[in-house]
């Protein structure tokens, strides 16, 4: 099953990746376990932590974000964030309707 998310970087025994302060805006440090299982690191304005098992780790797109003073700047990114961002959506809609569903039960 494709599957696609964040990751907790507090967790315990975490893949050794590239230190933060190294990391430059749009710069993404990944790595791959035994199995197909990819994690990545991506520097926006904070570190992402990204886990995937279906998306290559070298594939990336542009995504644009807003500057301090308004102009807007495109930043490469793991094109598994985008799929990620572009689905959360769905995943939180559906969480939304499953508890207010809950609610009506009481």
């Amino acid at each position: 099953m494709p599957t696609c998310g964040t990751e907790n970087p507090t967790r315990k025994n975490p893949p050794t990746l590239k230190f933060d302060k190294k990391l430059k805006r749009g710069e993404y440090n990944w790595t791959n376990s035994d199995t197909v299982l990819s994690m990545m690191k991506w520097k926006d304005k904070r570190n992402v932590n990204l886990l995937t098992n279906f998306h290559n780790p070298r594939s990336t797109t542009d995504v644009v974000r807003k500057e301090k003073y308004g102009s807007r700047t495109s930043v490469p990114s793991p094109l598994a964030l985008s799929d990620y961002n572009r689905h959360m959506n769905c995943v939180d809609r559906f969480d939304q309707l499953t508890g207010t569903q809950d609610q009506l039960k009481v």
